[in-house]
């Protein structure tokens, strides 16, 4: 691999990083202050979660997110899909 390539791809994995870490950050102020919950945070489902509530499976819900509009959240690896936009995206997807 050249150079250029090789600080783009640790340009992108630190940012990555970073990304992760004040994900976590917020999770554990989260978890720290019950209170918290709920005041200007959003329920953030998992593709598993989504499944089951969609009575559907984890493949459709992938797919979804990939090439038909659901909008979701990519942190590292995980997709999160927030529960309001879910239920809007659902509406729309409605045929009557």
């Amino acid at each position: 691999m050249n150079e250029a390539v090789i600080d783009e791809v640790k340009d992108i994995f630190e940012n990555m990083i970073s990304l992760q870490k004040r994900f976590l950050k917020v999770v554990d102020g989260l978890n720290s202050d019950p209170s918290n919950i709920g005041k200007n945070s959003r329920e953030l489902m998992t593709v598993k979660e989504v499944a089951i509530y969609l009575k559907s499976s984890e493949p459709f819900v992938r797919d979804a997110a990939r090439s038909k509009g659901l909008p979701h959240i990519r942190i590292g690896c995980r997709t999160l899909i927030d529960r309001e936009k879910l239920d809007e995206w659902l509406e729309a997807q409605s045929i009557n």
